[in-house]
């Protein structure tokens, strides 16, 4: 377990290489430093703590998670939107076919003889 302030940049933690082995403490002074069990890696820069993957790929921010969140979101509701808006046209056409359907059966003409007068 380790614990990290990002205001003041202290760092230290609580670690062992396995169950048997005892707690030993590491501190910024030990960074770079490498989590044995999974091979994460902390380094601290002057801005602040960086937490890496085993492929050196960098752990996003909290900020970046909840940019990400709220991008998908976004993007969901405007989906959304638009299946509403194809909905609202679809149903709009199909009373427009209804009402012109209405209207040659109020002429006299029957809409199911005209589908098979082509034939």
């Amino acid at each position: 377990m380790y614990f990290y302030d990002p205001d003041s940049h202290n760092f230290w933690g609580l670690v062992r290489e396995d169950s048997a082995d005892e707690l030993r403490l590491v501190v910024a002074l030990n960074l770079s430093w490498i989590l044995p069990c999974l091979q994460i890696r902390f380094e601290l820069f002057e801005d602040g703590l960086g937490v890496f993957y085993p492929n050196d790929e960098l752990f996003k921010t909290l900020q970046e998670f909840a940019q990400e969140r709220d991008q998908a979101q976004q993007e969901r509701a405007q989906s959304l939107q638009r299946e509403a808006q194809a909905k609202t046209e679809r149903d709009r056409a199909q009373q427009q076919l209804a009402r012109a359907l209405a209207k040659l059966r109020e002429l006299g003409i029957e809409p199911d003889v005209l589908e098979g007068a082509d034939d």
